[in-house]
């Protein structure tokens, strides 16, 4: 599989999910999974996700 920069740490990973070619390392991923709602990461999450993977998605449906 291709090398990608998990757009979370920003560190290369291998594994992980690509979504409208973002890449959230497995590491990332189950921080993500497992974060409770009213924390300053589950914040930092969702902006990351809202600033990188939704616009992606969103320019799909134009």
């Amino acid at each position: 599989m291709m090398e990608n920069i998990c757009v979370v740490c920003r560190k290369k990973e291998s594994n992980g999910i690509i979504i409208k070619g973002n890449q959230i390392c497995n590491h990332c991923e189950k921080k993500i999974i497992h974060c409770d709602a009213n924390t300053d990461f589950y914040n930092y999450y969702k902006k990351i996700i809202q600033n990188n993977i939704v616009p992606k998605i969103q320019k799909s449906f134009l």
